[in-house]
């Protein structure tokens, strides 16, 4: 979610029913809160959460850059390659991951089931664990996605090949460098 900028945004839509936001670090999760609350008129469509998704439940390892909030990974090298030269300038910090798959089905089961979704994901190199851990241990929530919008950190391919089965196309992306790209991928029909 990082200082929610985009969950503000979305919140605003008129189509938009509610944001569900997760920033791991805590220091940029009480500026979302903040900056949530200057917005009182939003307020009650957002739903903020203090963890990061993953995978698996655990407490890990978070490196960020306490001047650049768009830098904050559970991946060290992701830091090694976006941030090579700022290494020395790294805060370390022990975080909470949640089960994407676990904290989807709860948040589903509050969601009026004909409602779609759209997933905004950019998470700094998790973006991987957290789609495959979907796939696989909860499809029921992507067969719900209508669209993906996102960054991927280390290429396209793995995206690609876990949302395929569920009917997604690769709309857009665009490049920044061999391994970086911002992408949207929409269900397609059958």
């Amino acid at each position: 979610m990082n200082r929610g900028y985009a969950s503000l945004y979305f919140a605003s839509q008129p189509w938009c029913k509610a944001v569900y936001g997760f920033e791991l670090n805590e220091y940029t999760y009480a500026l979302a809160q903040e900056n949530v609350a200057l917005n009182p008129n939003l307020e009650g469509n957002i739903y903020l959460y203090n963890f990061g998704l993953g995978n698996k439940d655990e407490q890990i390892t978070c490196y960020y850059l306490p001047h650049r909030d768009g830098i904050c990974t559970t991946s060290y090298e992701f830091l090694k390659n976006y941030a090579p030269e700022e290494l020395d300038r790294v805060i370390q910090k022990d975080i909470l991951i949640r089960k994407a798959s676990n904290v989807m089905q709860e948040l589903l089961k509050a969601i009026d089931p004909l409602s779609r979704i759209a997933l905004k994901i950019d998470v700094e190199g998790a973006e991987y664990d957290i789609l495959e851990n979907l796939s696989n241990e909860y499809p029921e929530f992507l067969e719900r996605v209508d669209l993906i919008i996102g960054e991927a950190h280390f290429g396209m391919e793995r995206i690609n090949i876990t949302l395929e089965p569920f009917g997604f196309k690769d709309v857009s992306h665009k490049n920044y460098n061999p391994k970086t790209a911002d992408f949207l991928f929409a269900k397609v029909s059958t």
